[in-house]
């Protein structure tokens, strides 16, 4: 809850997605707004070897996460601002909500979107609040149209998945390299 989520069983939807697109292991996989690095632990439910790297700009969320990987060989954790941080290359790069916060640059979304694709080896993908009726582009988050997003997304790679269901508020894009 103090990293936005509704609950845990919607952050554990979004998690699901990302084990759904790709078999992630014996990879490395960038988390980049990792907060607590829940998704670690996430991760090291379902996959033996999975070599972990999270990001976040806030130490408050990096120290917790620490506690999270206490004991841990094959994670790291970096406090950074993922915009303009060099970033270091993964087999798989997710970004799971971190890019739902209100920015006031303009194509923030399609300039980071880029970025992480481009420094992933086999794919990246991300997690985004969609338009509802009720709205969230009313406060520290902004939200999506699926279908924007996968048009712009259609310019890095021929090869996309998307899941978009009508009960969720939320829609999850996976680009594959070729």
């Amino acid at each position: 809850e103090a990293l936005g989520w509704k609950n845990a069983d919607s952050q554990h939807k979004r998690f699901q997605d990302f084990c759904d697109f790709a078999d992630l292991n014996g990879k490395s996989v960038l988390d980049v707004g990792c907060g607590q690095a829940d998704f670690y632990r996430f991760l090291t439910n379902r996959y033996r070897d999975v070599r972990y790297t999270g990001i976040d700009q806030s130490s408050s969320f990096l120290r917790e996460a620490w506690r999270n990987l206490e004991g841990s060989t094959n994670a790291k954790l970096l406090l950074g601002e993922f915009g303009s941080a060099l970033l270091p290359v993964s087999d798989f790069v997710v970004c799971i909500g971190a890019l739902n916060y209100r920015t006031s640059e303009s194509g923030f979304i399609q300039r980071m979107i880029s970025k992480l694709y481009d420094i992933s080896r086999l794919g990246m993908g991300l997690s985004l609040l969609k338009h509802l009726d009720a709205g969230f582009d009313n406060g520290i988050l902004v939200s999506y149209d699926p279908d924007e997003i996968f048009e712009y997304c259609q310019q890095l790679s021929g090869n996309i998945r998307m899941k978009n269901s009508p009960e969720t508020d939320f829609f999850t894009l996976f680009l594959y390299h070729n």
